[in-house]
């Protein structure tokens, strides 16, 4: 084999252009980006019942929901639970 042959290239091309570069990097990187919006969306969504609630009420500011009753908050409830569900409870106790 003489200097002027080339052997097939076998595996993956690692030369690339300046044009080439500057385009896949930044998409690259949105991609990325996207993919770890994702990723985060679906790991902060709790099975809890409460949790889109409370995390809503949060954003809004503290909202006090009706007076609490005579004996206090029912036994296990937070005040963020009171704010959403205590007139459903008020009504159905």
């Amino acid at each position: 084999m003489n200097g002027a042959e080339r052997r097939p290239s076998i595996g993956l091309n690692t030369h690339c252009s300046l044009a080439e570069s500057a385009v896949g990097v930044p998409v690259l990187l949105v991609v990325l980006f996207l993919a770890m919006r994702v990723v985060r969306r679906s790991t902060d969504e709790s099975n809890s019942p409460f949790s889109s609630d409370v995390r809503r009420s949060a954003h809004s500011g503290f909202e006090a929901g009706p007076p609490l009753p005579a004996e206090g908050l029912p036994p296990g409830w937070t005040m963020e639970q009171w704010a959403t569900y205590g007139e459903d409870y008020l009504n159905n106790r």
